[in-house]
């Protein structure tokens, strides 16, 4: 797979991706499907997807992985409750030497304060 294929199957989102500073993060609690809570480091942000990178080591998200009531705090926004569909993850070194899981999900029914997103 040539290196052009492999940045178009990682931007699959049609969306323009936001990439998010700050201490944005995302929190998953544990569900009756054996997903364990977590809290994880947001990357980016679109209208359809979401990725970011979880240091837990005992964290793993397989593809297709359904997470449930899942809260996306940024700080001076309301806070957005989604499900999220895991599309892909893989372990990775960041520029700081820690290692992580990165992730990238499709957001599924996300609502702002309770309301549908628009």
């Amino acid at each position: 797979m040539g290196r052009d294929s492999a940045k178009a199957k990682r931007d699959a989102r049609a969306e323009r991706r936001a990439e998010v500073e700050g201490p944005a993060t995302l929190q998953c609690l544990a569900d009756d499907g054996g997903t364990t809570s977590f809290h994880a480091s947001i990357t980016d942000l679109s209208e359809s997807g979401i990725g970011f990178l979880v240091y837990a080591p005992d964290i793993h998200l397989a593809p297709g992985t359904i997470l449930r009531g899942c809260v996306i705090v940024i700080p001076g926004r309301a806070p957005v409750v989604t499900d999220l569909e895991v599309r892909h993850s893989q372990r990775i070194q960041t520029a700081d030497g820690r290692h992580a899981l990165r992730s990238g999900c499709r957001l599924i029914n996300a609502k702002v304060d309770g309301s549908p997103r628009s």
